[in-house]
């Protein structure tokens, strides 16, 4: 068979060039399509459905609102449950008084016992009173409180150790010649001094892990920790001549 191009090229040319314009047409046509749908549902999806959808979650709060105020004694509730937050903070900021009567017992001389002791954790004071064997113990005793230090530890590996004085400030306020004994007079004596806030508190480290607080006393003289002798360190205070004051003298 034979066949015979009766176009000529430039006809040819045109007819496909017609063919991919319709093509390019059909396809912008079709992708514009898809933009115009696409921005609609996105139109109505925040006209529409949001606008509704946060109406509702108004609603909802509202009534959730309204049954919150009907309960009774609503303030009071909430007012609990903040001072319950708050129990961990002021539990760790709460001073360790129970340590008190182990410091006494390591830094009281065993010739001299305690008949009064005031504390106070607004001053960081303390202040003691009691009788000695003699004078010569009351001032070894002021001594001991002078260089008593104490030792923070760790419980890291390795531990960490912080050392730093305990007391301060301690002054012997006055002294005066009591009852007669077989060997020598007794003195009644009253001492005052400043303690390091942090013996009492409830230390932690960075990893909040609690630490170990110990007093390191000079051996000015034996005192009852090392002659395990404390049960005796508490007397009441026998009636004694008028005090003689020293005026402040440490």
């Amino acid at each position: 068979m034979i066949q015979f191009n009766l176009l000529p090229d430039i006809k040819n040319q045109y007819l496909q060039t017609q063919r991919t314009k319709r093509l390019i047409i059909v396809t912008s046509a079709a992708i514009s399509g898809l933009f115009i749908t696409a921005f609609a549902s996105m139109l109505i999806l925040v006209t529409v459905v949001q606008k509704n959808h946060i109406k509702n979650l108004q609603k909802d709060i509202e009534n959730s609102l309204t049954e919150i105020k009907k309960v009774p004694d609503l303030e009071k509730i909430l007012t609990i449950q903040n001072q319950l937050g708050s129990l961990t903070a002021l539990h760790d900021a709460k001073p360790v008084t129970s340590r008190l009567y182990n410091y006494l017992v390591q830094i009281t001389p065993r010739d001299a016992t305690i008949s009064s002791v005031d504390l106070s954790f607004e001053g960081d004071t303390i202040k003691l009173a009691g009788i000695a064997k003699n004078l010569e113990v009351v001032n070894k005793f002021v001594d001991t409180i002078k260089f008593t230090n104490y030792e923070l530890t760790t419980n890291e590996t390795p531990a960490k150790v912080t050392a730093a004085t305990a007391f301060s400030d301690v002054v012997l306020d006055g002294f005066s010649s009591g009852q007669q004994s077989q060997t020598a007079s007794q003195v009644s004596y009253s001492i005052s001094f400043k303690f390091n806030p942090i013996i009492f508190s409830i230390n932690k480290d960075s990893a909040n892990k609690p630490q170990t607080v110990a007093l390191k006393v000079p051996q000015i003289i034996s005192t009852r920790s090392v002659l395990e002798k404390p049960t005796d360190i508490f007397k009441e205070a026998p009636k004694t001549e008028p005090q003689i004051n020293t005026n402040g003298a440490q």
